[in-house]
């Protein structure tokens, strides 16, 4: 079985024409979650029993504070200002695009919320937190 080394797996922001990577990101996290509903009856007894409800996902993403690179952390704070939202892929990284012949996933998402980190004597960095705005699409590779 063959692992993925973290670092060839990117975010990516698609703006219909490209795809650029999240600038000096250094860590991403992808999560999706469902609902669970109580549904538990006088018949259940003492067992809980739980229904699916509505499902959500979410990225998080840390990255080093370029304010130079494409897509960087002055672009996002535009965004995030602005109430933009944003198509995202998190795939694979072929050159600085997603590799096609791999799994993508694909959504919307709106910035919710935006950190700027910046110690003593350290690099600044950033961390952005995107929730999904709608489904989530899973991209088989070619």
């Amino acid at each position: 079985m063959g692992y993925i080394n973290g670092t060839d797996l990117l975010l990516f922001h698609d703006d219909g024409a490209a795809q650029t990577p999240f600038a000096g990101s250094t860590s991403h996290s992808l999560s999706i979650n469902n609902e669970l509903r109580d549904a538990a009856t006088k018949d259940s007894a003492d067992w809980l029993e739980k229904i699916y409800g509505r499902s959500d996902w979410s990225i998080s993403c840390d990255g080093l504070v370029s304010f130079t690179d494409t897509y960087n952390y002055e672009q996002l704070f535009d965004m995030m200002l602005a109430k933009e939202d944003i198509d995202v892929v998190f795939a694979l990284n072929a050159a600085g695009t997603p590799d096609t012949s791999n799994t993508q996933y694909t959504g919307t998402v709106k910035i919710e919320s935006l950190e700027l980190t910046a110690p003593d004597n350290d690099n600044s960095t950033y961390s952005v937190t995107l929730q999904g705005s709608g489904p989530i699409t899973k991209v088989a590779g070619i």
